[in-house]
């Protein structure tokens, strides 16, 4: 192992230290699980379990039918008021991600309360999300808009983390972002590696779906599919930080 994959290795060990002691998102731990096992076990005939999830939390409830039911889906025609209709209409996949992808800014928002930096981060990575969607709908099936928005999201997680949980190395980052060096060379030089290598480790341990864990990796993908992913992804990240 080389001595910058050996730093950055440490370092997410401390990533994952800091977040356990702090319960490392319990929120998205507990209710998140059932809905990646819906994406990596689970197909079209079989939602119960989906639904059940979603269902479980009535917050989680209220914004997939609302988003079910916003512009970009009103191409399906009628109201969509229960979760099952929303599986119907738009698909197990496409609803499995964007509660997903709910739930992870969920999660990570409730951790967040008081870190002005992390407020920031997190906004970008919402905005990569809405963006990543909006690039993959105009030219992919509803259920790959859906995909592309949880890749972009946890494209920015890394950031997101790092903030939130090594606030050290954080600042370090920007101090030398501030002093005119670019920011793939201030994370090499704090962390052993960038914020999106990170995110393909965590994406890793929390057992997201492997089309998702692809997008983020340092490698490049021989699946189209998924080199079209990350590709939205990272330009959508890049999209949000401008």
């Amino acid at each position: 192992m080389s001595e910058k994959s050996q730093k950055l290795e440490q370092t997410f060990e401390r990533l994952l230290q800091a977040a356990q002691s702090r319960g490392e998102l319990p929120s998205f731990s507990q209710r998140a699980r059932s809905i990646i096992v819906s994406l990596t076990e689970g197909d079209e005939d079989n939602d119960t379990q989906l639904v059940q999830a979603i269902l479980s939390d009535a917050t989680l409830t209220q914004r997939v039918l609302r988003l079910a039911n916003s512009a970009m889906y009103a191409m399906f025609g009628g109201q969509v008021s229960t979760v099952s209709r929303a599986v119907q209409v738009l698909g197990l996949h496409a609803v499995a991600h964007l509660a997903l992808g709910l739930k992870m800014l969920d999660a990570i928002t409730a951790e967040a309360q008081g870190q002005q930096e992390t407020y920031l981060a997190l906004q970008d990575s919402v905005a990569a999300g809405y963006i990543g969607r909006e690039i993959a709908s105009l030219s992919a099936p509803l259920k790959d808009s859906e995909v592309a928005s949880v890749c972009a999201i946890l494209h920015s997680l890394g950031r997101v983390l790092v903030s939130l949980y090594l606030t050290k190395e954080y600042q370090n980052i920007q101090r030398k972002q501030s002093e005119g060096v670019a920011l793939s060379e201030a994370c090499e030089s704090v962390l052993g590696g960038s914020y999106t290598d990170l995110a393909w480790r965590m994406a890793q341990h929390w057992g997201m779906p492997p089309n998702i864990v692809a997008s983020l990796s340092p490698e490049d993908a021989a699946n189209g599919h998924t080199q079209w992913l990350r590709q939205v992804a990272r330009s959508a990240t890049e999209f949000s930080q401008a």
